[in-house]
């Protein structure tokens, strides 16, 4: 650039000779060097940005879907616990919600009896 043209021509005479023992075209090639190895870490941090960007909004949907799943599973369990409750309200329905249960866990413990013995 300009700036660096005007350091080589500040180290250059009158006449055009390098007075400080720099070469002034190795220093050229030690700053493109420099800028290219620059620039490949800047492309590498770049593409590790993207990657992780895009990792974070996949994680973001997928806990968005996991929230909509538990609000329709609480949503279920809500209208269920209600159902159960006005089942149970009644004094009638709580003694054959009682006769049915009692009835299933006997019916569990002959199949495990008759299984294990």
């Amino acid at each position: 650039g300009t700036a660096a043209a005007a350091v080589v021509a500040g180290l250059a005479g009158a006449d055009g000779q390098d007075r400080s023992g720099i070469d002034p075209e190795s220093l050229e090639r030690g700053n493109d060097q420099g800028l290219d190895t620059l620039s490949e870490r800047v492309g590498l941090l770049k593409m590790a940005t993207h990657s992780i960007r895009n990792e974070a909004e996949s994680q973001h949907t997928i806990l968005d879907k996991l929230g909509m799943g538990f609000a329709s599973t609480h949503s279920v369990l809500g209208s269920a616990s209600d159902k159960f409750k006005m089942v149970m309200s009644n004094k009638q329905n709580r003694n054959i919600t009682l006769v049915i249960v009692a009835s299933v866990a006997l019916l569990l413990l002959y199949w495990y009896w008759k299984k294990s013995g």
